[in-house]
């Protein structure tokens, strides 16, 4: 039996399929898949915002609002009693999201814990280095609205967010 779900996070990283070990290759050929080099597939993720590699540098540091997961279709708010519930829909309630993540490119190796800086403000951290960096940055006070499409200092190097 094979099963076959599109990505609930963004329908752009296409689908995901449950095969069993020993029929995967002649899955693939009977459906007449190809095989894609998982650069790519990390590469379109990163381009569309979703972090996917050395995300362990997130835990018990990120609210999952933070890490962009509502949008994500990670977070339920008809559920319920999920670790984090609470603080969860307080701050979707109250609205007190104060800083989300972000894809960060750059000419320049960013380095965690790196300052982002706009106008000689700090607006955020790099949180997620090398291959693809993000950064968790404020989006109120300033407004994000200002800075989302500039170009952003970090260690003396232009960068740039990727929305």
């Amino acid at each position: 039996m094979i099963l076959f779900f599109i990505d609930p996070r963004n329908k752009e990283l296409g689908a995901r399929g449950i095969v069993n070990l020993e029929k995967l290759y002649l899955s693939i050929k009977k459906l007449e898949l190809k095989l894609e080099d998982s650069k790519n597939y990390y590469e379109l993720s990163y381009n569309l915002g979703i972090a996917q590699i050395n995300t362990k540098n997130l835990q018990e540091k990120v609210f999952g609002l933070e890490c962009n997961f509502e949008e994500l279709n990670g977070i339920d708010f008809k559920k319920g009693c999920y670790v984090g519930q609470e603080n969860t829909a307080r701050m979707k309630l109250k609205n007190k999201i104060r800083k989300k993540l972000f894809a960060i490119k750059s000419n320049d190796k960013l380095k965690i814990g790196s300052d982002i800086n706009f106008n000689s403000i700090k607006i955020g951290q790099i949180v997620i280095d090398e291959p693809y960096p993000f950064g968790l940055i404020k989006i109120v006070d300033p407004d994000f609205s200002e800075y989302k499409d500039k170009d952003l200092l970090i260690n003396d190097s232009k960068s740039k967010i990727i929305q």
